[in-house]
Order: structure tokens, then C-alpha cells, then sequence
């Protein structure tokens, strides 16, 4: 998938589904934020497909989903995404060593992330709500497992332009 700047939009070929989620973007008026479910998270839980299950716990934070997206992204996108967390940070590298960077970007770029374009009052903190509450009933425990392989994640909103272009345009 070639990934276009919004600001570059008439120059990317047609795409009706980037379109969509661009009208819904220009018409928007409340807080947008996504929400990304990591590769290999959607089996069931408590009986129902886990991304049912997704679905109802956003709604039940009072958010909208606006629309879903499923990607297998490069590992120059995980980057992109993810510039921030892998950065050099000398206190964190120390306490956490620096190994589970190439871990994040391996395992994200491994399978089909699934995502969610959400809008409501407050967006970005209620789906982190969601996220946590994810990462405590499915997640793994471990130190390796929480900061690698822990269930989702939600962007902030100064990744927000560039996790839109990567997961939905």
C-alpha cells in the first residue's frame, strides 16, 4: 500500500475507503483517536469473537466507532508509528535494555493489525481505558510480554496524522 500525505491526497490513485474515512474526518466534530489490536489477538473471549467483544467495551466508554481497518504493516510503518517508544531513551534502555525494540517491530510487522477509527468526548483517554483493561484480562504479565506483545495500543495525539495514514488511507 503506498502511503500518501492527506496534504498530497489528489495525487494518491482513487481509493473509495480512504475517501470514506477522509469525509468522515473533514465532518468530525468530536475527538477522534485510534485504537490498533496487535497481530494475533482475535480469538474468542468469554464466548464471543474478541473483536465483538472490543466493540462492546468501546461503546460502553462512550465511543463511536466511525470505522475498522486491517493491515499487515512494513516495518518502516512500525517505525513511523512507534518512533517515539523506540527512540533512544538512556534511563528506560537501561532498566529495559534495548532487544524488545526489534521485538516490537518484528511482531507488529508480522501479522494483520486490526483498527478502529473512534470519535466521542475525551476519545484518546477512553480508549486507553478499553486498552488497559485489554492488557489486564488477556494480556501476558511479564515484563517482555507487557511492553511487546500487550494486546493494543492508542495512538497520541501528536501520532495521530501519520497512524491515520498507516491504518485507514
Amino acid at each position: 500500500m503506498e502511503v500518501v500525505s492527506v496534504a498530497n491526497i489528489g495525487e494518491r490513485p482513487h481509493n473509495p475507503e480512504a475517501d470514506y474515512v477522509l469525509n468522515i474526518m473533514s465532518e468530525l466534530e468530536q475527538d477522534p483517536a485510534i485504537f490498533m489490536i496487535k497481530p494475533d489477538f482475535f480469538p474468542e473471549y468469554n464466548g464471543m469473537p474478541l473483536q465483538q467483544y472490543i466493540e462492546g467495551m468501546l461503546t460502553s466508554v462512550q465511543l463511536d466507532v466511525l470505522c475498522t481497518s486491517q493491515r499487515t504493516l512494513s516495518p518502516e510503518q512500525v517505525y513511523e508509528l512507534y518512533e517515539t517508544v523506540l527512540k533512544p531513551h538512556p534511563e528506560n534502555d537501561a532498566k529495559y535494555g534495548t532487544e524488545w525494540k526489534s521485538e516490537v517491530v518484528d511482531y507488529i510487522s508480522g501479522g494483520e493489525v486490526h483498527a478502529y477509527l473512534l470519535a466521542g468526548e475525551d476519545a484518546e483517554n477512553r480508549a486507553r481505558i478499553v486498552k488497559n483493561h485489554l492488557r489486564n484480562v488477556i494480556g501476558d504479565s511479564s515484563v517482555a510480554s507487557r511492553i511487546v506483545r500487550n494486546v493494543g495500543h492508542v495512538c497520541d495525539k501528536e501520532d495521530f496524522e501519520v497512524t491515520l495514514q498507516h491504518l485507514f488511507l
